[in-house]
């Protein structure tokens, strides 16, 4: 009861000032409707009129109680190990709150084993079917209501399976009887970072033939055999040995870059179980160090835990093939005092570099006694008049490298000499014939492939017009002297007598 005294005096037709009254409703009251009455009393003056000296309202009470919810889990989660999450809910007020609910339905990759409340003295009755998860205050007793400001924990455990990878996001909602003013925190998420386990390999291939001059294309394939997906980033490095150079990396999906040798890969998308990416394809000039034979490895790696690591490195092995077609030509001249000079040139006419020494031997015929060898590049040496130049350098394709060779001629008068020069390149197919070279000869060999050695080169013959013109000469100042013995001519006398001696 709530009693106000006046002291002052009210005069006639005048309001006193308003009296406020608050009251606190008991969390606990149910819904309902409360009158209130109160009463004036005069302590002095008669009321002529008391019936108006006593005034009620009627009130309706209603229930209110704010429930929130917050979810939560503790520590690193990993494939096929088990998750705990931990769902309190407390009542803000500013009823208590009664027929509280809460509900935790797992998303594929969690499955629940258990629930309970938190602590012995739990009030909350729990229940697992399927993939949900059902909790309910206890229904008797003091925990059948939720009051002001308590918080209620519940423990739910799942095993964690490998949809959840990379990560899984769990919900819980709690409801109730009782009237709630802010359903926005009645739902409350976590989400659970799962770390992957995969199995990741790559497999290393190449198409076509590796020729030297030419391109090769090496082909990568990687694969993921579980038992989760991989979130990515996934990235391949290819490392590209001496004597093949990068030209370009593509594969949908794929970024891909080259630096030093190092050809690297990245793809931002996952790889589910059982699937294989997007190929990657790497294309490279073959040169000429790559022969014969080039190893080219590759390796795939990811941030997730990998099961089999022996399968993410794969090499391939290519056969390198230098396909060439050497020629020689040959020219020769003779001076009067008897000096022959060949000329020679060994040509490459491709479709690869050289990929070794190219070697000219000349065994020198009968009537030839060496003098001298030499050209750019060239070394030579003689031994029992056979003359053997090796050239270091490589012949790029469509290239040539000349060198000169010096002989004194000792065989007779009027003999045609016919000298041939033979030239080889190590371990190289030859694409056509006529290696074989001789000055005023010609070779007629058929085609020849050699996988480990080069043929002999196309014979050319001696030029012998010089010789020719010589001799014509010889006849015409003999045939000179003759006429002019016959003659009294000083001019012709002189040139008797210097004949004679």
């Amino acid at each position: 009861m709530v009693t106000c005294l006046r002291s002052a005096d009210l005069a006639a037709a005048t309001d006193a000032p308003p009296i406020t009254i608050t009251a606190a409703i008991p969390a606990t009251d149910p819904a309902q409707s409360v009158v209130n009455t109160a009463t004036v009393t005069p302590e002095l003056t008669p009321d002529p009129v008391p019936e108006n000296n006593t005034d009620s309202v009627t009130n309706d009470v209603t229930r209110s109680a704010d429930l929130a919810i917050d979810k939560s889990h503790s520590g690193a989660v990993d494939y096929l190990g088990n998750v705990t999450f931990t769902l309190a809910v407390t009542n803000l007020g500013p009823s208590t709150s009664e027929g509280v609910t809460v509900t935790d339905t797992l998303p594929a990759g969690l499955t629940p084993i258990s629930a309970a409340g938190a602590g012995p003295d739990s009030v909350w009755n729990c229940a697992v079917t399927g993939q949900a998860v059902s909790c309910e205050l206890a229904s008797a007793g003091p925990g059948s209501i939720l009051a002001v400001g308590a918080a209620e924990a519940i423990i739910v455990t799942a095993q964690v399976g490998a949809e959840a990878v990379p990560q899984v996001v769990n919900s819980a909602t709690v409801t109730a009887t009782t009237p709630d003013p802010n359903p926005a925190n009645n739902t409350d998420s976590d989400a659970v970072n799962v770390a992957a386990v995969v199995d990741l390999s790559i497999q290393k291939s190449h198409t076509g033939e590796f020729l030297v001059g030419s391109q090769g294309t090496f082909n990568l394939q990687v694969s993921n055999a579980g038992p989760t997906q991989d979130p990515g980033p996934i990235t391949v490095v290819d490392t590209l040995p001496v004597g093949l150079q990068f030209v370009s990396a593509t594969g949908t999906g794929w970024s891909c870059a080259e630096a030093s040798q190092l050809v690297t890969c990245t793809s931002a998308e996952p790889l589910a179980i059982g699937v294989a990416a997007a190929p990657i394809s790497v294309v490279v000039d073959v040169l000429p160090a790559a022969y014969p034979q080039a190893v080219n490895s590759a390796t795939v790696s990811s941030a997730a835990t990998d099961t089999d690591p022996q399968n993410n490195t794969d090499s391939d092995t290519v056969t390198v093939t230098a396909r060439v077609d050497i020629s020689v030509t040959k020219t020769g001249s003779i001076t009067l005092d008897r000096v022959a000079t060949w000329n020679i040139s060994v040509a490459n006419g491709g479709p690869s570099s050289t990929v070794g020494p190219t070697t000219v031997t000349d065994s020198l015929p009968v009537g030839l006694q060496f003098v001298s060898a030499s050209g750019d590049g060239w070394a030579c040496s003689e031994a029992n008049n056979t003359v053997t130049c090796t050239y270091a350098n490589l012949i790029p394709a469509g290239s040539s490298a000349g060198l000169t060779l010096v002989s004194r001629v000792t065989a007779a008068a009027g003999t045609v000499i016919v000298n041939v020069a033979n030239a080889q390149t190590p371990a190289a197919v030859e694409s056509a014939s006529a290696n074989c070279a001789a000055d005023a000869a010609t070779c007629g060999q058929g085609s020849v492939r050699v996988p480990s050695a080069a043929s002999p080169l196309a014979l050319t013959g001696s030029e012998v017009a010089r010789l020719l013109l010589l001799a014509f000469g010889l006849l015409c100042a003999g045939a000179w002297v003759l006429w002019s013995s016959a003659g009294s001519h000083p001019a012709r006398r002189w040139f008797r007598r210097q004949v004679q001696g």
